[in-house]
């Protein structure tokens, strides 16, 4: 799978990476600096603005991006702090 590129973003104006999809720099430095970052340690960076919440556990979710293999990974839509991916997403 190839990274995912600001070309991709720009192809439908979506943010649609596959979870585990290695993200390129652009991509990354784009979605740090659009607000400062919601968590940003130990491999993890969360965007500062929730994308969702769980309503079954009353928890906030957010865009979430992790170090695999040197390289940052999409790691989906998690819980803060982690890359533990809600079930439960509402929009």
């Amino acid at each position: 799978m190839n990274a995912y590129t600001m070309i991709d973003w720009e192809k439908d104006g979506s943010f649609s990476p596959s979870v585990g999809q290695e993200i390129a720099d652009d991509v990354y430095f784009e979605m740090l600096s659009c607000v400062p970052p919601a968590y940003w340690e130990k491999g993890i960076m969360q965007v500062g603005e929730p994308y969702s919440h769980d309503m079954e556990n009353g928890r906030t979710l957010y865009t979430t991006f992790a170090v695999k293999d040197g390289k940052w990974t999409f790691a989906g839509y998690c819980y803060y702090g982690t890359t533990e991916q809600s079930k439960h997403i509402y929009l």
